[in-house]
């Protein structure tokens, strides 16, 4: 039995180091969570194949939730009442994935794995997410070299401290020499989604394009309406001029 840990153990260990992406896509169906651990250039690891010792990991059940109510640190069956992560072997790594909702995004035993304080305040219908300085998972898992975190949000951001803003997407670049001092900080709305404004605007142009198609294939259309209604200004103003003359 494999004894129970935090998630980033499975390739800490490889003598190679390993890089770990963390993507989270936070909107209306509360938070869908995704870990990817690589490992380059190793096929094996302790005279096994690599793959075959990866899929221990695999194997185990390893809770999303971190310090979960109730539960029996030295049982390794799955256990009533508890949530565990989907994991599955990639051939270089692992995928570890699980669904949140969003106030309770700060118990992940992944995200615990990385901050020891995830704050989640909320004030009507706007929310901010912040997280202490310091991302433990580079002292705790020395082999560990770099960390991607890409937050997706369905929502409207008002602000975030991202590196890299790519549309929907806010991303973070943790290594070994920033991981001490590199919060998380972002704040949105979920007064409406993302997607909603977009479909809004998309239709907008759409009605204006085909406004402006129509203009451009009647030319002599237009240049006849035109002609019209300045001979008819022309004729009311000769009018109203030889009657009060």
């Amino acid at each position: 039995m494999i004894k129970k840990g935090l998630i980033l153990i499975a390739l800490s260990i490889i003598l190679c180091g390993c890089d770990a992406n963390y993507n989270a896509q936070i909107g209306i169906d509360g938070v869908k969570e995704d870990l990817s651990l690589k490992s380059v250039g190793v096929e094996s690891y302790q005279k096994k194949d690599l793959k075959d010792f990866l899929q221990s990991f695999v194997d185990a059940n390893i809770p999303m939730y971190f310090n979960p109510d109730e539960y029996d640190d030295m049982n390794g069956d799955k256990q009533d009442g508890v949530s565990y992560y989907n994991i599955v072997n990639n051939e270089v790594g692992i995928d570890v994935d699980g669904v949140f909702s969003l106030s309770d995004i700060y118990r992940s035993r992944v995200i615990k794995a990385c901050y020891n304080e995830v704050n989640i305040q909320k004030n009507t219908n706007t929310y901010r997410i912040n997280t202490n300085n310091k991302c433990n998972a580079f002292d705790d898992y020395p082999l560990l070299k770099n960390l991607t975190i890409d937050l997706e949000l369905l929502y409207d951001v008002i602000h975030s401290n991202a590196d890299i803003v790519n549309g929907n997407h806010y991303i973070w670049k943790l290594n070994e020499n920033n991981y001490e001092n590199k919060n998380i900080s972002i704040v949105f709305s979920t007064d409406s989604l993302k997607i909603d404004a977009k479909d809004g605007n998309e239709e907008d142009k759409s009605e204006n394009k085909e406004k402006y198609n129509w203009a451009n294939e009647h030319p002599v259309l237009i240049v006849l309406i035109t002609f019209v209604s300045f001979f008819l200004i022309l004729v009311i103003v000769l009018v109203l001029y030889n009657k009060f003359r």
